[in-house]
């Protein structure tokens, strides 16, 4: 085992992982919704005021929402951004085509 994939460290590690490519969040509800019978799918974008009362009105406790949000927030702003290639060890062989064929069965059974 290479020295880079060993649990032998101190400290604190990250390791970014990614699949073997990026998808737009178009592109990935068309797969997802396809992969569950809906090919029509469609991604809506909404606002953060929007996604604070969806997930409230789920139950989700106010403190862990608005974590959520800043967390979206700094993604979309740019303010976290990967520090790893997306290449090499960093990239895992399974596509999201493959994924949403194993979650697809997961959520007709649910």
């Amino acid at each position: 085992m290479s020295e880079q994939l060993s649990l032998s460290f101190e400290g604190h590690s990250a390791f970014e992982f990614f699949g073997p490519r990026a998808y737009t969040m178009v592109d990935a509800t068309r797969i997802l919704g396809s992969a569950i019978g809906k090919p029509d799918l469609k991604y809506v974008r909404i606002t953060y005021e929007q996604a604070e009362q969806a997930v409230l009105g789920m139950g989700l406790n106010r403190d862990a929402v608005s974590l959520m949000i800043e967390m979206s927030r700094a993604f979309n702003e740019a303010r976290v951004m990967p520090t790893q290639p997306m290449s090499g060890p960093h990239a895992g062989p399974t596509t999201l085509q493959e994924f949403a064929n194993t979650w697809a069965q997961a959520y007709r059974h649910s």
